[in-house]
């Protein structure tokens, strides 16, 4: 198992350019998707499904590595006019819920929890390039 993780790992981040200092929030995305995915070995049934007995949401996914506009609340806007009303980030994973995504802030370089986003799906991280 930790090979096929390692393995959904390792390609997201190849295909997003990412940084590899990244991985531990990919491993975490991986795992996350790994357990929302059929499996035949338990019938053609997720991990999730066969834990809870429901078929899992998977209307909150969205694509690993894509172009996230994090909306700034209102009362952290400095000029409310001409200023930015939201933030470029990069969606890494999942929480708990289904209404939270972890997102990465290129400009402070940290990672965050945001819930009001607007994903990008077409774009991915233009300014990142691989090496």
């Amino acid at each position: 198992m930790i090979q096929t993780i390692l393995c959904k790992a390792r390609t997201m981040l190849l295909d997003t350019c990412l940084p590899s200092p990244l991985w531990a929030e990919t491993v975490n995305t991986a795992v996350y998707l790994h357990s929302l995915s059929p499996s035949c070995s338990i019938g053609n049934k997720s991990p999730h499904e066969m834990l809870y007995e429901t078929k899992p949401t998977l209307d909150h996914l969205r694509r690993f590595g894509c172009v996230a506009y994090k909306r700034v609340p209102k009362a952290q806007q400095r000029d409310t006019k001409f200023r930015d009303r939201s933030k470029s980030c990069i969606m890494l994973g999942y929480t708990a819920t289904t209404t939270i995504w972890r997102l990465w802030d290129r400009e402070m370089r940290t990672t965050i929890r945001a819930s009001d986003v607007i994903f990008d799906e077409s774009r991915l991280t233009s300014t990142v390039t691989c090496s």
